[in-house]
């Protein structure tokens, strides 16, 4: 019955017992190889899926990335403190993936801050930043500021950026 059922192609008139018995560890033999040929299969498909990593684990959905807390040191070690004639520090307060998220940003962090803000596409990491409009010659007078900005809680992740003239 079950031999019948399976449809193999065997003379069912000319079989004895132990034919019987190796058609149906032929059988057997055949699914377990199948079964384990597609569970390999399954798992190399699953492992070898395209793992794109997901940068902002830490964003949430209007594209506003989430970065560490500040340390509750009020200042760092400045590395230069002179005057650089080639570089210019800003005082960024937030990177956005979108362009709408940044000027929503911007929108409500202007009256808070009473200061010019502009938004800038940073290529390098695709995202627009958003940072004061004034920018600083000396590392010192940045941190300043920035420090000064500390002291609202809207703007505890406020950092410094420097960029070449």
């Amino acid at each position: 019955m079950l031999l019948a059922k399976h449809n193999l192609n065997y003379n069912w008139q000319r079989i004895n017992t132990s034919e019987t018995i190796a058609i149906f560890f032929d059988y057997y033999r055949i699914m377990i190889l199948k079964f384990f040929t597609f569970g390999i299969l399954f798992l190399i498909s699953v492992s070898c899926s395209s793992s794109k990593q997901n940068t902002n684990e830490e964003s949430d959905d209007n594209g506003v990335y989430v970065f560490d807390e500040v340390p509750a040191s009020d200042s760092f070690p400045i590395d230069n403190a002179e005057n650089d004639l080639n570089i210019n520090y800003f005082v960024q307060i937030g990177a956005f993936t979108t362009k709408a998220s940044a000027e929503d940003f911007v929108d409500g962090s202007a009256n808070t801050l009473n200061e010019e803000l502009v938004i800038k596409y940073n290529s390098i990491s695709n995202v627009y930043t958003v940072r004061l409009k004034e920018l600083f010659i000396n590392r010192i007078e940045a941190e300043k500021k920035r420090n000064e900005l500390w002291q609202d809680d809207k703007f505890k992740d406020a950092w410094i950026v420097k960029e070449n003239r």
